[in-house]
């Protein structure tokens, strides 16, 4: 990781935790009203309304995540796209199969996958789903808000207010246009990473609709805003065409680049490691492999790029066991048209050495 970015995960996690004191201190102070609000006396009552501050704020913040994500997929879905998986709750439903699976991860935060139909809308469905997203949050926040007016007691005053601020902090680190969340795309407070977001939205969906790479390319990026931006796709087009040398100058540049998002850097990384396989590269093999050695068989790229080690290794044997995943996953790829590439990359630089 470069010293860029981790200066600026350093200033998001400063930010994060601002937002996370102004919360908890209008938090506390805001139940703390409701004793007033509602005078309760004796030990077991005032340890209720305790309680329920905990049980309150725990359901605001999974009460925000389903909204959040479910709103996100209804406005996506509204304008023209194709949902095809979300997640909250440590439950992953999927339009592919297996239709339902656990996804710890995303306990504590959710996502929703989509392509836009029609390609050259991808700007109105990516800000459409954008709103949704806001619009669950804020809904969140409201409905919360009018349970404890209109309820007037004491008990779901404290259960609805304590709700109501977990909601409202993952609101402000989601929408503030500083941020590198929805609000800093909805609000396009930095155009480049902006635009890179749409272009590979856009790249994405046309993939999705079976377009093979070389034909994927967003044409609406560059009808709006005159350049398209470069991103991992242009290192795997350059990789479909043979060209490794400028596929590794490409995957160095972006790398490099403190605005790269961390799951780019890591597709990078892998198609680095790639590289290096091929071209015997021993050195940047070794320095490369414990940053991808975990991602081996989870998708295309790191299944083709741990045949090209095996392969490297002299495990030519084991290279072509992967090599059957590896085809089993690009005709099930739900990206038709990444799929298509991908062979294309597979056939051109390990098939030959298989054999």
């Amino acid at each position: 990781m470069t010293k860029e970015k981790i200066e600026k995960l350093v200033n998001d996690d400063g930010f994060t935790r601002l937002i996370a004191v102004v919360c908890v201190v209008l938090g506390v102070a805001t139940v703390i009203s409701g004793f007033f609000i509602y005078p309760v006396s004796g030990a077991g009552p005032i340890l209720l309304r305790i309680l329920l501050v905990f049980v309150g704020a725990g359901a605001g913040y999974f009460l925000h995540n389903a909204l959040h994500e479910l709103f996100h997929a209804l406005f996506a879905a509204i304008f023209g796209s194709t949902v095809t998986e979300i997640c909250f709750w440590g439950v992953k439903i999927s339009k592919f199969k297996p239709k339902i699976s656990l996804e710890y991860s995303s306990l504590h935060a959710g996502w929703t996958v989509f392509y836009v139909k029609k390609p050259e809308k991808a700007q109105t469905a990516l800000t459409a789903s954008l709103a949704g997203g806001l619009a669950g949050s804020l809904l969140s926040i409201i409905l919360c808000v009018i349970f404890a007016v209109v309820i007037q007691n004491g008990y779901t005053f404290e259960l609805f207010v304590s709700a109501a601020f977990p909601a409202f902090y993952m609101l402000l680190i989601n929408f503030l246009p500083f941020t590198d969340n929805d609000g800093s795309l909805i609000f396009r407070a930095d155009k480049d990473v902006y635009v890179k977001t749409l272009a590979a939205f856009e790249t994405e969906s046309r993939l999705f609709a079976g377009e093979t790479l070389e034909k994927a390319f967003p044409l609406t990026i560059e009808r709006i805003y005159g350049k398209r931006p470069t991103t991992y796709y242009d290192c795997l087009f350059m990789l479909s065409k043979g060209d490794l040398a400028t596929a590794k100058l490409i995957a160095d540049k972006l790398v490099k680049n403190p605005q790269t998002p961390d799951n780019e850097v890591i597709a990078l990384l892998i198609e680095r490691f790639f590289i290096a396989c091929l071209e015997k590269d021993e050195q940047k093999v070794e320095i490369l492999l414990p940053e991808v050695e975990g991602t081996f068989d989870e998708n295309l790229s790191s299944c083709r790029a741990h045949a090209a080690y095996r392969l490297f290794k002299g495990e030519k044997e084991w290279a072509k066991v992967i090599s059957t995943s590896f085809y089993a996953l690009s005709e099930n790829c739900p990206l038709k048209g990444l799929g298509a590439t991908e062979r294309q990359i597979f056939d051109k630089f390990i098939e030959p050495l298989l054999n």
